[in-house]
């Protein structure tokens, strides 16, 4: 199961940050520019375009639109074992995503990765969310890649 915006409105009560290289699709490879701006026109990042480019894993995954402050909640985690965290880059959203999936995860050996916890464009608030849910649940913390953090439950 997928969870994103896919392009719909932050949630401003969260004071959501929102990365640069979102805001817009400016792509530095001319190539990609022509198909998805000018061909397709089409966003990349929209669920239309990821449901095309997981359109052979159509029975394995779900992909759910909206803010994860919501949707999370709304859904049967039970089944889950792996969960990989890139949707808000607020502290709140960031430690709310953690704490759901954490509640259905806490009793059996899974793992969370969290994309942009060390980020080059310096969003701090990630990292904060991530080592405080960490050291309030008393979990260990590897970092892959100097970008991702790994937690095991």
């Amino acid at each position: 199961m997928g969870f994103d915006l896919f392009g719909e409105k932050l949630n401003q009560t969260f004071d959501e940050v929102e990365p640069e290289y979102i805001k817009s699709q400016k792509f530095s490879n001319p190539l990609k520019h022509l198909y998805y701006n000018i061909i397709l026109k089409e966003n990349l990042n929209s669920k239309e375009s990821i449901e095309k480019f997981l359109n052979k894993f159509v029975k394995n995954i779900t992909l759910v639109k909206g803010d994860t402050n919501r949707t999370l909640k709304e859904k049967d985690l039970s089944k889950i074992d792996f969960a990989f965290i890139d949707g808000g880059h607020s502290y709140a959203t960031t430690y709310n995503d953690l704490s759901i999936l954490y509640s259905f995860m806490k009793d059996k050996k899974k793992t969370i990765i969290c994309d942009d916890y060390i980020d080059a464009s310096y969003i701090t608030e990630v990292k904060k969310a991530v080592d405080d849910f960490v050291k309030k649940n008393n979990l260990s913390l590897k970092v892959i890649e100097e970008k991702f953090a790994l937690i095991i439950t």
